[in-house]
C-alpha cells in the first residue's frame, strides 16, 4: 500500500488579502505544519500541491525560505504543478526566473509536468495551468503506457460543482459531472471552496474519482463561505484498490481571521459601479434582457433577501435597482 497527502492553494503571500485581521501568512504556515505533522504521522512521504503554492509568481525570499525549511524538517517530497497564481500570465519559462525556479533545483520538489512521478502502485503526471485552457472538459492523461498502475492526473482547471458557464463562446468554469479523462484520479486545484466529496464520473469507457478538498488558504471575504473549512486529501492506493477521504484542517474561525464589520458594509466604489452598469448594457445587447429577467432583478432589488441585506448596504442596493430600471 501506498499513499499520499492532497492539498491545493495555500497562497503564500508577500501581502495578506484585504480584511485579514490576523497573520495570514501565520495562520498559512500554521495549517502547513498540521499538514507536514499529519504525514509523519500516518507515514505518508509524498505531498501532492495542485497549484498556487504563492499568491504572486514573485514569491519573496523570506517566504521561500520558510516553506523549504518546514518540508526539509520534515522530510517529505513535494509532488506540483503550477497554478495560475505561480506564474507570470501563462509563460511557464518565467518560473526560473523566480523562486520557483530555486525549488525546482530541490530533488524533493517534483514537477510532474516535467517528468511523471512513478510509484509501485502509479504514475502521477499532470499539466501545469500555462499548458492548455483552464476550462477544458476533456483531460487525457499525457503518459501513454502505465501498464496495470493506476493513472493520477494533476490539474489545475475552473472544474465546479455548479453549473457549466459559457461567455462570449468560451467557457469560463465547467461542471465537474461534465468533465471527462481516461485517468483513474484526478486531483484538481483552483476551485477554492473544493467538492463536498470525491465525485465519480463514468466517460469514456471507465470510471474516473475527481478530488478537490478546496483551498488552503482563505483569501476570499466572502460572508457566504464563511463555514468553508481547509482540508486535505489523504489518498491510499492499492494495486487492486485505492481509498479517498478528506480530512478537515484545523484553523481559526472566520469572524477571527477577516472583518466582518467591514464585510457587511463594504463600500460599491467608482469601479463597481462602473462594472455593474457596464454588465447591465451587455446584457440589454442580448436576449437575456427579454422577457421577465429584468423585472424579476427589480423586485429582487426592491425587496431584497436577508442575506443580501446583511452584507450591502441600501445605498448600494438603491443605486442597482436606478440602474436596472433604466434599462426596463
Amino acid at each position: 500500500m501506498e499513499q499520499l497527502v492532497h492539498i491545493t492553494d495555500l497562497h503564500i503571500a508577500n501581502r495578506p488579502p484585504v480584511n485579514r485581521v490576523d497573520d495570514y501568512n501565520s495562520s498559512i504556515f500554521a495549517k502547513l505544519k498540521w499538514v507536514c505533522e499529519y504525514c509523519q504521522k500516518c507515514n505518508v512521504k509524498r505531498l501532492v500541491i495542485t497549484g498556487d503554492l504563492s499568491h504572486s509568481h514573485k514569491l519573496d525570499d523570506a517566504l521561500t525560505n520558510r516553506f523549504v525549511s518546514l518540508i526539509l524538517k520534515y522530510e517529505l517530497e513535494v509532488i506540483y504543478i503550477y497554478g495560475n497564481h505561480d506564474l507570470e500570465g501563462r509563460n511557464k519559462n518565467f518560473t526560473e526566473m523566480t523562486n520557483f525556479g530555486l525549488l525546482e533545483k530541490y530533488p524533493w520538489f517534483k514537477c510532474v509536468t516535467h517528468k511523471p512521478v512513478v510509484g509501485k502502485n502509479y504514475v502521477i503526471a499532470g499539466y501545469d495551468f500555462g499548458d492548455v485552457s483552464d476550462c477544458e472538459i476533456n483531460w487525457v492523461f499525457p503518459v501513454k503506457d502505465c501498464g496495470n498502475k493506476w493513472k493520477i492526473l494533476l490539474l489545475h482547471p475552473m472544474l465546479v460543482n455548479e453549473k457549466t458557464l459559457m461567455i462570449d463562446g468560451k467557457i469560463k468554469q465547467v461542471n465537474i459531472n461534465e468533465a471527462e479523462t481516461d485517468a483513474d484520479i484526478a486531483l484538481c486545484g483552483h476551485y477554492h471552496d473544493g467538492f463536498d466529496d470525491v465525485v465519480k464520473t463514468v466517460a469514456l469507457e471507465q470510471e474516473s474519482y475527481w478530488v478537490n478538498p478546496g483551498s488552503m488558504a482563505r483569501v476570499e471575504a466572502n460572508l457566504k463561505k464563511r463555514n468553508r473549512e481547509p482540508r486535505l486529501a489523504h489518498l491510499k492506493i492499492f494495486s487492486d484498490r485505492f481509498d479517498i477521504k478528506f480530512v478537515t484542517i484545523p484553523h481559526r474561525p472566520f469572524g477571527e481571521i477577516f472583518d466582518v464589520e467591514h464585510l457587511k458594509h463594504k463600500k460599491f466604489e467608482k469601479i463597481d459601479k462602473d462594472h455593474f452598469t457596464s454588465a447591465l448594457k451587455t446584457l440589454a445587447e442580448t436576449s437575456v434582457m427579454e422577457d421577465n429577467f429584468v423585472e424579476a432583478l427589480a423586485s429582487a432589488l426592491r425587496k431584497p433577501p436577508a442575506e443580501l441585506s446583511e452584507c450591502v448596504d441600501k445605498e448600494v442596493i438603491q443605486y442597482c435597482l436606478e440602474k436596472v430600471e433604466e434599462f426596463k
